[in-house]
């Protein structure tokens, strides 16, 4: 296999990082992997090679602090400028931070910080701490890199900071994990200060000839840094930025509210301007989508422009604030444009509209007069509520319909679909418009929940919230209600709704049927028949969650449609009838 000079670049920083950091024996095929998820696919996407999230991490770290910078009402820094392997600087214009990244394997095993992990010395004053504050030397030597002039005093703004995975021990450490204003109050670390004791002490380095010690040497860290070990101390940040899922969420964030604000403030002057044409615009899915777009596009611009340790023009290594926000108002609109092209030419909305014409037709030859003008109402209104929210800015409202019809999560991307899952979503839209013809009043919830959610109500009394899960075969009624009661748990959507809401589970497994005597229509419509009683597994229900069988709209289905029948599903009787259907828990 041939590679790229970015790709062997690449690669050899990867070599270095585990030459450098990881005891256990690493494979040429592994790291070459870790190259291909940074370059091609999802960096998160690792599987077992946990060891080497940590070479990643650094380039999220960088990643995080670049986008940080945009946010000038609290960023002080204009540049952030790469160092050494594990070493980040940002730049103002009069501060300077040193950053060094610091991680632990992402294994599931305690791993919290605890003092001797930064104060291990092994052949000098080289110690994560001993060589995050030797930076501040180092500094004058580089002058010439970041256009500073002069001698660092101790009235000078430095701050240090460890960037890290690993949560940290609270007894010991926790003045420094809070220390996010980098300047504890002088006088404020205690005098059995681990951190301070570690620093100060003479570490005894062993001179050898031939294999044997002859001397010994003692280094001092004032001496070697031109500081006290307190001082560097009161401008020292322990940062956690969580684990590297929870990092790249933190940077996608913070990228999706300036692409918001940025987009926002462009919409606003093409309002005030004519001539200007209004940019797309939509909720915080479409800016999660976009952010998610531009953060794959920095973290590789990052790559390109740092992969080698021999770069002839060393200011490549140093990003500052303007061309970041260039990069990103490009990727940005590029993404943007990539949304419109989807939304103008998706098959998604085809297979609604499908299904719509299919349900219309069986309406118009299934359904006896007195409900076909009932359900016709609400199929029309059921598609006109999507058409509307895709108008009012929200393109991808098809998929997010499917995602939590099938799914039960929010995304808004394509999901892997079957051949059946048509007559599912058609099933699925029939069962809804049941749902909602009782009721004149009816509204799609289109919000950031993980259910689909809808609900309907007469005149002045509440609304009766319902959402619906279809299983497509693959889970038993069971299985899919666990799954609800999971999802419900960190849908934050589902957490604020105030009362009850109806579930309605769907799927092709033997669901336990109505019987004469908890049919609430029997004396409403004549009955012809009726069927044996079976029992499901039970499964522990939340009280805020009224979970539904199918079954249950079936019988409206069968019963409504008899020729016998004369009454409308919006008839007082027929919806206090649902509603004693709905609030029937006998069978379950």
């Amino acid at each position: 296999m041939e590679y790229t000079e970015l790709e062997l670049g690449l690669l050899e920083k990867v070599n270095k990082y585990r030459r450098k950091y990881i005891e256990e024996t690493i494979s040429d095929d592994e790291a070459r992997s870790v190259v291909r998820y940074l370059l091609q696919d999802e960096p998160d996407d690792l599987g077992g090679l946990t060891a080497l999230r940590g070479f990643i991490y650094q380039y999220y770290v960088a990643v995080h602090y670049m986008v940080e910078m945009l946010h000038a009402e609290h960023a002080w820094w204009n540049e952030v400028i790469f160092e050494f392997l594990d070493d980040i600087a940002l730049l103002g214009n009069e501060k300077i931070r040193f950053v060094q990244v610091k991680t632990v394997r992402e294994d599931g095993q305690d791993r919290h910080l605890i003092p001797s992990t930064l104060l291990k010395r092994e052949s000098g004053l080289d110690s994560w701490l001993d060589t995050l504050f030797s930076n501040l030397p180092e500094f004058e030597r580089r002058q010439k890199y970041i256009n500073m002039q002069g001698f660092i005093s101790k009235e000078y703004s430095v701050q240090f900071e460890i960037a890290t995975n690993a949560p940290y021990d609270n007894k010991s450490l926790k003045l420094y994990a809070q220390n996010d204003s980098y300047q504890l109050p002088m006088g404020s670390i205690p005098k059995n200060d681990s951190l301070e004791k570690g620093l100060s002490k003479v570490f005894q380095k062993k001179i050898t000839e031939k294999g044997k010690v002859i001397s010994t040497q003692e280094l001092y860290f004032a001496d070697s840094v031109g500081q006290e070990p307190d001082w560097c101390l009161e401008r020292f940040y322990l940062n956690h930025l969580g684990c590297m899922e929870n990092l790249k969420e933190k940077i996608v964030g913070k990228i999706a509210d300036y692409c918001k604000m940025r987009l926002t403030t462009l919409n606003n002057f093409a309002e005030s301007n004519t001539n200007q044409k209004k940019r797309l615009s939509g909720d915080g899915l479409l800016y999660d989508y976009v952010a998610r777009k531009v953060f794959k596009q920095l973290l590789l611009r990052v790559i390109e422009r740092t992969h080698r340790d021999d770069l002839p023009d060393k200011l490549l290594l140093v990003f500052n604030k303007t061309e970041i926000a260039d990069w990103i108002e490009d990727w940005q609109q590029k993404a943007l444009n990539e949304i419109q092209r989807d939304v103008e030419q998706t098959l998604q909305r085809k297979k609604f509209v499908k299904c719509f014409e299919e349900l219309k037709e069986e309406i118009d030859s299934t359904w006896n007069a007195v409900l076909r003008a009932d359900l016709l109402n609400t199929l029309g209104w059921m598609y006109d509520a999507l058409e509307d929210e895709v108008l009012n800015g929200n393109p991808y409202v098809y998929e997010q319909f499917l995602n939590r019809l099938f799914y039960l999560n929010n995304s808004h991307l394509p999901s892997a679909q079957r051949m059946k899952d048509e007559i599912y979503l058609k099933e699925s839209l029939k069962y809804m418009m049941i749902c909602l013809a009782f009721y004149p009043d009816r509204d799609f919830l289109f919000s950031n929940a993980q259910f689909l959610f809808k609900q309907g109500k007469q005149g002045e009394e509440a609304w009766n919230v319902f959402t619906i899960y279809n299983a497509r075969e693959k889970e038993t009624y069971a299985q899919a209600l666990r799954r609800i009661v999971a999802r419900s748990r960190d849908c934050l959507f589902t957490q604020s709704l105030q009362h009850a809401y109806y579930c309605f589970v769907t799927h092709d497994d033997k669901t336990q049927s109505l019987t004469l005597g908890n049919d609430p229509f029997a004396t409403l419509i004549p009955i012809t028949h009726n069927h044996e009683s079976s029992e499901s597994e039970i499964v522990d229900q939340p009280e805020h969650i009224k979970f539904q069988k199918q079954d249950k709209l079936n019988l409206i289905i069968n019963r409504f449609n008899d020729p016998v029948n004369t009454r409308s599903f919006q008839d007082h009787q027929m919806r206090a009838g649902w509603h004693i259907l709905l609030n029937n828990y006998d069978e379950l």
